[in-house]
């Protein structure tokens, strides 16, 4: 079985997240992708909103989307202390040592990928995939790209942030990232009053 593991901070998910998890799956033929939502990100992002409405959100997508191939893992958001992959990983690995580990990340993350912890020992336990839409470029020269390791594949997943989806929620403009939401993830923000 091939199993893709998607952390992030999902805060909140969006239609991007969503398109990138179906390529990455049609990518290598995946059987399963975790979404794994963290709360306490090792490089300190704050996160405005509760962790159960992240997990609250990612389940709603996920009921909208209808993936049987879609799953969440709450182990990383339920942590106390900032959480690193290595370790979900090596959790994966005990779990399921039968089958192929892939962890996908966004490109945005390719270029500093050699800032994680134990990275070199990642690329060696697990297959890295991110999704590119045609900005390699600027990777030709990173060692850890030349070393092959990360592999990447051709996106169309809609280029969308999570930071301006909050920023133009506070400055209720809603109608500007309707078509950015999953319709019950909107509704579901906008009935609990997130990230005013």
């Amino acid at each position: 079985m091939k199993i893709v593991l998607f952390g992030g901070s999902f805060n909140p998910i969006h239609r991007g997240h969503i398109k990138l998890a179906e390529e990455a799956l049609n990518f290598i033929g995946g059987d399963i992708l975790f979404f794994i939502p963290t709360y306490h990100h090792p490089f300190n992002k704050k996160v405005e909103v509760k962790k159960e409405d992240i997990v609250n959100m990612i389940r709603l997508a996920l009921e909208e989307y209808k993936n049987p191939k879609f799953k969440i893992d709450t182990y990383e958001i339920e942590q106390d202390n900032p959480t690193y992959t290595i370790n979900t990983i090596k959790k994966y690995l005990d779990e399921y040592p039968s089958d192929e580990i892939f962890l996908l990340i966004g490109f945005d993350n390719v270029k500093n990928f050699d800032k994680w912890k134990d990275y070199r020992e990642i690329l060696k336990k697990v297959r890295v995939i991110a999704g590119s839409r045609g900005k390699t470029s600027d990777l030709s020269l990173k060692d850890i790209f030349i070393e092959g390791r990360i592999f990447i594949f051709n996106s169309k997943a809609p280029d969308i942030s999570a930071s301006t989806i909050r920023e133009k929620i506070k400055e209720g403009n809603i109608e500007e990232i309707k078509s950015y939401l999953p319709k019950s993830v909107l509704d579901y923000i906008i009935k609990n009053n997130l990230y005013k």
